[in-house]
């Protein structure tokens, strides 16, 4: 649940810039640029109108770690 939560927040968030601000605040092409050169030299002069229509997909993995309260709480005392 913690997972789809929070791809949910980061998804509406990546939505929301896309719409208003039509601008890669996110640096994806950045990434973009270092993972397929050659097809972003193709987008480079207009990628924030181009990242505004983009179509982007997040995938979240959490592992939580020391959920579990070993001592005693603090609400207790």
């Amino acid at each position: 649940m913690t997972a789809k939560m929070i791809g949910k927040n980061i998804l509406s968030n990546i939505k929301k810039v896309q719409k208003e601000y039509q601008t890669d605040i996110f640096g994806f092409g950045e990434e973009m640029y270092r993972q397929d050169y050659q097809n972003f030299k193709k987008v480079q002069d207009h990628w924030d109108e181009l990242f505004s229509y983009a179509i982007v997909k997040v995938h979240v993995k959490v592992q939580l770690r020391r959920s579990g309260i070993r001592t005693k709480s603090l609400l207790s005392n």
